[in-house]
């Protein structure tokens, strides 16, 4: 391997490791979780996409992300259909 080719090849890797760390810091953390041994029972108001809800649950509205589903979202390929 070439200099040339070291070079571009870290320079790949120091942007690809830069563009990784702005999207995790973009992430919003969720403002509250409910322990996932405990049931959340209430009314579906709205449907956002296909893991993304809002509930009425004790007269309070509730937006509720499915954890470990990622669907796309409305504007996105197939989105309609999730």
């Amino acid at each position: 391997m070439t200099q040339t080719q070291r070079n571009t090849t870290l320079t790949l890797l120091l942007l690809t490791a830069a563009i990784v760390g702005a999207l995790v810091e973009r992430t919003p953390s969720p403002s509250s979780q409910i322990p996932t041994d405990q049931a959340l029972s209430g009314t579906v108001l709205t449907v956002a996409d296909g893991d993304t809800m809002t509930l009425r649950v004790d007269g309070q509205k509730v937006k509720v992300r499915l954890q470990g589903i990622d669907c796309p979202e409305r504007q996105q390929a197939y989105g309609q259909e999730a």
